[in-house]
């Protein structure tokens, strides 16, 4: 009859801690990544926006320094003939391959001020993200990279008109090109892109 009673006991136990840890899942973890599915929807369209408007930069400096390399497998050495940005006009003319050509130019911009709109605007996105009330169910990894191209070397290289070289300039672009490179894992709309540098 002891034995009986301490089963039974035992049994109760193993039933209410089953039963805990089904609410829990319901209550906690199941709610918790619908919050995630929720949060990543809403900040898809900025995450995709920011991918496509940096690939266009990182197909600008590619172009620019005459690789001919596919865009993911730059390296360090391909940047290493930049030593700051340049305030003459962009001038480049770029296009998604799958929307048949259609062109777009920047050259209305000087390099500088392109890349600091983009950057800004950025800056932007990356602020209202982290604001929303669900930011905290984001993927870790996608804040952590998102926080680390807010902080970047190139965006502080850009606060101010660059007249000057910049003592490891091309080290700061290759680190942005692996944060985007990173953070294109997370777009779920990004298109390929090509350019050409013209003369006007």
């Amino acid at each position: 009859m002891d034995v009986d009673g301490i089963n039974d006991v035992f049994v109760n136990l193993a039933y209410g801690y089953l039963s805990g840890i089904l609410i829990y899942l319901l209550t906690t973890i199941l709610t918790n990544y619908i919050k995630g599915i929720q949060a990543r929807k809403s900040i898809q369209p900025d995450i995709n926006l920011i991918v496509k408007e940096f690939y266009i930069i990182l197909y600008y400096f590619k172009t620019k320094c005459n690789s001919n390399k596919e865009i993911n497998n730059l390296n360090e050495d391909d940047f290493k003939t930049f030593k700051t940005f340049s305030n003459d006009k962009m001038n480049f003319k770029y296009w998604l391959l799958e929307n048949d050509k259609i062109t777009t130019s920047s050259g209305e911009y000087t390099e500088i001020d392109y890349f600091k709109f983009i950057k800004n605007e950025t800056i932007k996105i990356i602020d209202n993200i982290f604001m929303i009330p669900f930011s905290v169910f984001i993927d870790d990894n996608l804040i952590l990279t998102l926080r680390n191209l807010k902080n970047c070397q190139l965006f502080r290289d850009a606060d101010g008109l660059i007249v000057f070289e910049i003592q490891n300039f091309y080290k700061h672009i290759f680190e942005f090109y692996i944060i985007i490179k990173k953070l294109k894992e997370y777009s779920t709309d990004f298109k390929e892109i090509c350019g050409e540098i013209t003369s006007s």
